[in-house]
């Protein structure tokens, strides 16, 4: 980032739990432009532990949410900065209509199966979304070059990964909305001898 466009908008805020999110916000805000960058290279540790992955998530959702909210009057206002008003309604929908409508859909689909005897075409219907994920994630491996041994969990993503995510973030958009109270937390870091599995630092 341009060190003058940091010192424009007064560097980071810290009444989020998304700094980037709420940074870009600012930044768009005030007239600059965020870019791709192709060759940018970032490094990164993620969860090791399912209780850490949760607390990740809730805390992104959360935080964007509060980056939206800080500026909730852009999402009534497409114009005239649209890629504001975009931005906005895209974090806004990432973090409480698609998680929401994605678990409501789970739970009303295994309902009706239910109730109407519908469980062989709602396993029909699974095994097509899994189909398609499977076609997906191969495009994107042959893309990346990446292992084809990785495309299989595709399934796992279909049946855990996803609904797993959602139900965090439909927690994280409902506590959120409550103004519930919540720490930053904290990620348990491994060392590189811990992850090749030679035990402790």
């Amino acid at each position: 980032m341009r060190p003058e466009a940091l010192q424009e908008v007064g560097g980071y805020d810290n009444d989020t739990f998304a700094e980037d999110a709420d940074l870009t916000l600012k930044l768009i805000t005030a007239g600059w432009k965020i870019v791709y960058e192709e060759n940018a290279i970032a490094w990164t540790q993620a969860p090791t532990h399912v209780l850490d992955l949760i607390q990740q998530r809730y805390r992104w959702t959360r935080g964007i949410l509060q980056s939206v909210r800080k500026r909730k009057r852009i999402l009534v206002q497409p114009f005239p900065d649209f890629p504001l008003w975009l931005s906005g309604v895209e974090m806004a929908f990432e973090g409480i209509v698609w998680p929401v409508l994605n678990v409501y859909g789970h739970l009303f689909f295994a309902l009706v199966a239910l109730l109407y005897g519908m469980g062989e075409l709602l396993l029909y219907w699974w095994i097509l979304l899994t189909l398609l994920d499977l076609v997906a994630a191969l495009i994107t491996v042959a893309m990346e070059e990446e292992e084809l041994s990785l495309v299989p969990l595709a399934v796992v993503y279909r049946f855990f990964f996803i609904l797993f995510l959602d139900v965090t973030k439909t927690f994280a958009a409902v506590e959120e909305a409550f103004r519930l109270g919540m720490e930053w937390g904290k990620l348990r870091r491994i060392t590189y001898r811990e992850e090749a599995g030679f035990g402790g630092p």
